[in-house]
């Protein structure tokens, strides 16, 4: 910060107002109330047409970060003192603010370049697909995939069960007891329900596929598919909430 030398202008009235200006400035300067500070620093300098305050005018409007106002400063006063003791270093702190502004500023092309406006839709075009109004195939989905989980639990209990019956023709048919017969017994029901429930799943799945969802329906529909377990043995079920 530049001070002042009140000597200078104690001789006149509008000296005496530049000087008080100035203090002004920095003592906003001090308090960080920059706007303020470079108010003040422009009446005296107006007033006075001191050269160094451009210097405090350049340092204001640096930490206001207006670049090209702090250059303007330092230029100004490089043309009034370009032999000053300081002038060198204020090239190189001009030189440097040029730097920053250049570094803030994108490049020309970037500028004059217009944002892109999106192509316009042929007339001809067709509207685009929209799902407002799509079947709910999800129910569906699922019942397909329910039967094909159960298809392929039913071909992998079959296969077991049959080899269990090839074991058993071998080892005591026809007076196989039904101890040793029941494993083979359980893995057959599993492979029946298993395949019941395949059936089912896949018919009920089939049926909301047509039925279910269509453009002109509200109806919405709850699945669940699956092998319950009673006293009497595994039992497919299939069941459809509309």
């Amino acid at each position: 910060m530049v001070g002042w030398c009140g000597a200078a202008f104690a001789q006149a009235d509008p000296d005496e107002l530049a000087r008080r200006h100035f203090e002004s400035g920095a003592a906003y300067f001090e308090q960080a109330e920059y706007e303020s500070a470079l108010r003040e620093f422009q009446e005296a300098y107006t007033l006075s047409s001191r050269p160094e305050i451009l210097i405090n005018i350049a340092t204001v409007d640096e930490r206001l970060s207006d670049l090209k106002g702090a250059i303007a400063a330092l230029d100004d006063y490089l043309k009034q003192r370009p032999d000053a003791e300081n002038s060198e270093s204020l090239r190189i702190r001009r030189d440097n603010l040029h730097k920053r502004l250049d570094a803030q500023t994108p490049p020309p092309e970037l500028q004059a370049t217009p944002a892109t406006a999106p192509a316009p839709v042929p007339a001809s075009a067709p509207a685009p697909a929209t799902t407002e109004n799509e079947p709910n195939r999800v129910p569906s989905y699922v019942l397909f995939s329910v039967a094909g989980v159960s298809l392929a639990g039913a071909l992998l209990t079959g296969g077991f069960a049959q080899a269990e019956y090839n074991d058993l023709k071998k080892q005591c048919a026809p007076n196989c007891a039904n101890s040793e017969t029941a494993n083979a017994k359980t893995l057959a029901g599993f492979s029946t329900v298993l395949t019941g429930a395949a059936i089912a799943s896949a018919a009920v799945g089939a049926v909301l596929w047509f039925t279910i969802g269509s453009e002109h329906s509200e109806t919405h529909a709850s699945t669940s598919a699956g092998v319950a377990f009673t006293p009497q043995g595994p039992v497919a079920q299939a069941k459809v909430t509309f």
